[in-house]
């Protein structure tokens, strides 16, 4: 009986030693290399009426957080820059896909939305403190 024992313990220790050393690094996360989302900030220091550039061809509008209070109203565009003539005369109100008016509550507002041309941001007032963030 003893004997039994003893060779049911060599045998559970090899099984662990074994499988120990077979374990596989597992990787936990929801964003493959190369999908992750980069981020920009805006505050009171951004001008108003000034369109910055935030991203230049093909992306992805990941969600814009509102962290701070807004006294002014922030637009996002599909486009690389504000000059109608140099966008193909594009209307304006085909490229608007976000507007964040005066008082705009804060918290994360998601999109998640394809923008072929690129991503460019305008504010009228003051900013409000947020983080853009893109792909």
């Amino acid at each position: 009986m003893n004997k039994i024992h003893t060779a049911l313990l060599v045998a559970i220790l090899i099984v662990v030693a074994v499988s120990a050393f077979n374990a596989r690094d597992v990787f936990v996360g929801s964003v493959s290399v190369s999908n992750e989302y980069t981020a920009t900030t805006t505050g009171e220091s951004l001008n108003t009426g000034v369109f910055r550039l935030i991203r230049s061809g093909p992306s992805t509008l990941g969600s814009v957080v509102i962290s701070g209070a807004t006294t002014g109203s922030m637009f996002i565009y599909n486009a690389t820059t504000s000059d109608n003539n140099l966008r193909a005369s594009v209307p304006t109100s085909t490229i608007l896909k976000a507007h964040f008016p005066t008082l705009t509550a804060a918290g994360t507002y998601t999109f998640d939305a394809s923008m072929p041309t690129g991503i460019l941001l305008e504010v009228i007032g003051t900013a409000p403190t947020s983080t853009i963030t893109t792909r």
